[in-house]
């Protein structure tokens, strides 16, 4: 059957996007599912009757991941042993004597090692942690050997010959086969971007058994077994890759006009024929082999199913799943067997439409857009291996070219250049690309490797210090990491790739390789590509690593789980998360930094430190200054200031003695001299100028401003700390007050803070027309300046009065703290190991008295970080002794670990007691 041209409508597009992938079962695998914390598939099942599987699988389980986050490596080994005691104690019950299980144990000596290993995490967590620690491993090695003598689900013989055992079934899409159970589980989207996760539009049982070219007459028929296997994997599809929808919803406009022989159908008749179909004739979802219980977007259970499960299970499915799961008021007949391929009995038929109602509700109400680094692309997180193992793909580069050619219907899309974009968070992870398929049972001596590992974020962001390990670009197999980091035999590396970046979501990369001349190089996209210009750049000759071989994509971890999402492999680039800049650009304004460097000027100086990416122009295009709307550019005369500036400069140049020529490079080294020395001649010229310049008419001194001290209205915090001042910023004494006329001129005070304890620097007229005028003061000596610089200011304010409630005032962070803390001080929350203490606004409004506090054993593994009378009794690293008070104190709702440590709700803390 021949089709003309389709257009495919964009209701139907934006409807096949948006399909959740959806699961049925009955009572008892719901049971066994709120056991275990996963939903597995009949293939993952076989692997329970070994006890070293199910131990991993107990450590899996949500309860025990969360005990077990951000526990140091060695406290999760005394874990791991107290888990495999108790599993091996539970199978050896049942299997002692027997031939289920390759190693047979010893119960007292098992038993021995539960009870010493338990001894020991008892020190370190709390008694209700390794109670749930017993009890989950305990049930889930019960619920293991029970599941592995009775498996459930509907099991196919031709499942393992197409390989769907190793998945989860469902329906991408409403699910209406009620044979499967009367139990609804819907997936997130984001599932069917697992590298294991696939669909066919039909069941895979059809095309084995030959039933597939009945349902869909446009196909061929394979006489062979082989053959219509072959047909099924060619038939899959993936929703990581760019473009499926539209395979898809040319599927589902055949199969709508199928009778009337026509593609003209619109959305409405597509879901019609969908509600008319079993399940076996729609979108089959393969899901990976297990799945954790977060990927469940919603459950549906009628009333009397819920009230046949255990107590237990009862309220392990409303502590799991609480607000997302729904017990419909129906009920069903449970001595009624659902028969498979038939429509639902009477009983069923108003849950069974309740239910389709509520699919077809969570399909249309989560519209998903069409942006590639959102909701395309390969989506996992892979657990530690060390970089021992590799998980493939679904797409090929090239494939990924053909696909980009039939997308824009075109030849000119470039295969020379690949851009391959991906999310991490926290790092650790590797990307490879090789020349042949990774098979570990096979010796390939021809395989090529480009490897470009990410090296983890580091912990602390603090510049001064900031420690990170190097990521690289290399051509080794990924399992001589170490050998390579050791060595430092790569092709380009750097131990500052995120430096500056933010790590508190997801960072985006972008590896882009050149495979006709061998060049690759690796940048930050998105937000932190504005300001991360730190890239990993390299070249390959030939005979070291063919680029053009190069075709399959792997991802591997190190150390630590890595979330990897929206792995994508792209033919050209895409602009939205290369954003673009003007890296010239010129104000009407000319401003010079404090090293007398202009910010606008051409010279490769500055260049180099204040424009843009300039390394590599490739990456983004310039966006000239020409182009930029009148009406945003940088005016100097449309704010005051400017104009008062303008005008004094003009003053200053009417003032200036026509000469012909300008001083000589001798004269102006002989003048900075005696500035500097203080020649008579030059001390008794200076005193007849209150400018304080020398070879210049006196001016009229102005009358000095008299303004008393202010604090600015900004509320210095010791989280400030993180955040060293900017080399180009001023310093603090300049920013808080104007100089008075006693006081040292503005680049003394600079230049001493920046560079310690040296004389201070003369001002030539250059830095002074750049700044404006000068203040009129008289001319000291540097006896005098140095006495003067000693003793106390006359406008140095006193100290500011305790506050009565000390470390519990919620003044001093309400909406009113400006005025508050300019009259109160208050303890700081890191007391004498602020690093803040010596900003002269923050010693202002805080004080810093050594307290005595010793440090906690535990630091940062401690139970009690959220307990504000724990906190200020015992130091823990890089955590404030005292905490902020919340706003809502008591009332508050926010219950969450991360917000209990960083806020008090309402305890009355001690008064820090000096040592």
């Amino acid at each position: 059957m021949k089709w003309s041209n389709v257009n495919v409508p964009t209701k139907v597009l934006n409807w096949v996007r948006s399909l959740r992938p959806m699961h049925r079962c009955s009572p008892t695998i719901f049971e066994s599912i709120l056991v275990h914390g996963h939903i597995m598939s009949r293939g993952h099942m076989d692997h329970l009757k070994s006890f070293q599987f199910v131990a991993q699988t107990v450590e899996q389980h949500k309860r025990i991941r969360k005990i077990l986050k951000g526990q140091v490596n060695a406290f999760q080994d005394r874990v791991r042993a107290f888990i495999d005691a108790l599993v091996k104690i539970e199978f050896d019950k049942v299997y002692v004597g027997g031939s289920k299980t390759s190693t047979i144990t010893d119960d007292s000596n098992q038993e021995y090692i539960a009870r010493r290993e338990e001894q020991a995490l008892n020190k370190f967590l709390q008694a209700k942690d390794v109670n749930d620690i017993r009890l989950c491993a305990i049930e889930i090695a019960q619920a293991s050997i029970q599941l592995n003598s009775k498996k459930t689900g509907i099991g196919f013989p031709s499942d393992k010959d197409l390989g769907t055992d190793q998945h989860v079934f469902g329906i991408l899409g409403p699910h209406t086969g009620t044979y499967y159970g009367d139990i609804v589980i819907i997936f997130k989207r984001e599932l069917m971007q697992h590298p294991d996760a696939n669909f066919s539009p039909l069941a895979a049982t059809t095309y084995k058994s030959g039933k597939a070219i009945g349902f869909h007459p446009w196909l061929t028929d394979c006489k062979s077994d082989s053959g219509r296997i072959a047909q099924f994997h060619g038939s899959k599809l993936h929703c990581a890759t760019p473009g499926y929808e539209q395979a898809a919803a040319l599927e589902l406009l055949a199969i709508a006009g199928l009778q009337n022989h026509t593609m003209n159908e619109n959305l409405e008749d597509i879901i019609e024929k969908w509600l008319d179909l079993d399940s076996h004739q729609v979108f089959e979802a393969h899901l990976p082999k297990l799945i954790p219980l977060h990927y469940i977007e919603h459950v549906y259970i009628p009333q009397n199913v819920f009230n046949s499960l255990s107590k237990k299970a009862q309220q392990n499915a409303k502590k799991l799943f609480e607000r997302i799961l729904t017990i419909a008021k129906y009920n069903v007949d449970l001595d009624v067997d659902p028969m498979a391929f038939h429509k639902p009995d009477a009983s069923r038929v108003e849950y069974q439409n309740y239910c389709l109602n509520q699919m077809l509700s969570h399909i249309q109400s989560c519209p998903v857009s069409p942006d590639l680094l959102l909701n395309y692309g390969t989506t996992i997180t892979l657990s530690a291996s060390h970089f021992r193992t590799q998980a493939a793909i679904p797409m090929t580069i090239s494939q990924s070219y053909k696909r980009s050619v039939q997308n824009t219907g075109s030849i000119k899309v470039s295969d020379d250049v690949v851009y391959i974009y991906f999310k991490t968070l926290k790092g650790d992870f590797m990307l490879i690309i090789t020349n042949e398929a990774i098979n570990t049972s096979d010796a390939q001596d021809n395989i090529q490797y480009l490897m470009c590992y990410i090296a983890p974020t580091p912990d602390d962001t603090n510049f001064d210090n900031y420690n990170e390990q190097y990521s690289y670009i290399s051509n080794f197999p990924p399992e001589l990491h170490d050998t390579v980091i050791q060595t430092k035999k790569f092709q380009s590396a750097s131990n500052v790739f995120h430096k500056g970046c933010n790590n508190d979501d997801a960072i985006l990369y972008c590896l882009k390789m050149k495979r006709k001349t061998g060049e690759i190089s690796v940048i930050h996209a998105g937000a932190n590509g504005i300001y991360m210009h730190v890239s990993l750049e390299c070249k390959f000759e030939r005979d070291q690593l063919d680029l053009n071989a190069l075709d399959y994509v792997y991802i591997s971890t190190g150390s630590q789980s890595v979330p990897i999402q929206n792995l994508t492999i792209q033919h050209s680039p895409l602009p939205h998360v290369h954003p673009t800049f003007d890296k010239e650009f010129r104000s009407t304004i000319n401003i010079s930094n404090s090293d007398g460097i202009d910010l606008h000027s051409k010279g490769p100086g500055a260049a180099k430190m204040y424009r843009g990416y300039h390394g590599n122009d490739e990456w983004q295009q310039d966006v000239h200054h020409s182009d930029i709307p009148k009406e945003l550019e940088v005016r100097g005369e449309s704010h005051e200031y400017y104009k008062k500036r303008e005008r004094s400069k003009d003053a200053d140049e009417t003032d200036k003695p026509k000469s012909p020529e300008s001083p000589s490079i001798g004269r102006k080294a002989i003048n900075f001299f005696k500035r500097i020395f203080g020649s008579p001649d030059v001390k008794e010229k200076q005193s007849n100028q209150p400018n304080g310049f020398p070879d210049k008419p006196p001016k009229q001194p102005r009358s000095p401003r008299s303004k008393p001290y202010e604090l600015p209205r900004r509320r210095f915090h010791e989280s400030d700390r993180s955040r060293p001042p900017s080399p180009s910023s001023p310093p603090l004494e300049s920013r808080s007050r104007p100089p008075s006329p006693s006081s040292p001129p503005l680049e003394s005070r600079s230049g001493s803070r920046s560079r310690g304890p040296s004389r201070p620097r003369p001002r030539d007229s250059s830095q002074s027309e750049s700044r404006g005028p000068s203040r009129p003061r008289p001319r000291e000596s540097p006896q005098s300046e140095s006495r003067e610089s000693s003793r106390p200011r006359p406008h140095e304010p006193s100290r500011l009065t305790p506050c009565r409630d000390s470390v519990n005032c919620r003044k001093q962070f309400g909406p009113n703290q400006v005025s508050h803390c300019q009259s109160y001080s208050h303890p700081c929350r890191f007391s004498e190991i602020c690093r803040n203490k010596h900003e002269k606004i923050h010693s202002y409004q805080c004080t810093h008295a050594p307290v005595s506090i010793v440090r906690c054993q535990y630091d940062q593994n401690c139970k009690d970080l959220a307990d504000p009378l724990h906190r200020c009794t015992f130091r823990h690293t890089n955590l404030p002794d005292y905490l902020y008070p919340c706003k809502y104190q008591q009332s508050c709702r926010t219950g969450t670990l991360e917000h209990r440590i960083r806020f008090s709700h309402g305890e009355v803390l001690p008064v820090p007691k000096k040592k």
